[in-house]
């Protein structure tokens, strides 16, 4: 967790969106912890006071989070050619693809070696 503060300190300057696939009751915390403001991620389906497993719409994976990094750039009037996006996983190359400025963080080989095909700059935030 030291790697990501670090790398959210430095973009402070920086309007920060996080746009992350893991669940809600885990990401508030983190995001008032850091101080930020504009995030989505996923939400659990509760019936009754009990979760069912379920996703509530929108999903937040692959093309969805590029797709709600377009809404909220023309929403902000921010460029996307001027925007950076972080990932370590495979499945965000679509929101690599709407930024400027893509990069990769503790990549597996696969991911490692798109970045490199790509030149994108590689993060070791371990």
């Amino acid at each position: 967790m030291p790697g990501i503060f670090r790398l959210t300190v430095a973009k402070l300057a920086l309007s920060l969106l996080v746009v992350t696939g893991a669940l809600d009751v885990s990401v508030k915390p983190l995001m008032e912890h850091l101080g930020i403001t504009e995030y989505v991620s996923n939400r659990l389906e509760f019936v009754n006071g009990l979760a069912t497993g379920r996703l509530l719409p929108p999903v937040m994976a692959a093309a969805t989070k590029a797709s709600w990094i377009r809404v909220f750039a023309e929403r902000e009037g921010l460029s996307l050619s001027d925007s950076y996006a972080y990932t370590d996983s495979m499945s965000d190359l679509p929101m690599l693809s709407v930024v400027g400025h893509p990069a990769v963080i503790n990549p597996d080989m696969r991911l490692k070696q798109t970045a490199l095909h790509h030149d994108w700059p590689i993060l070791d935030l371990k």
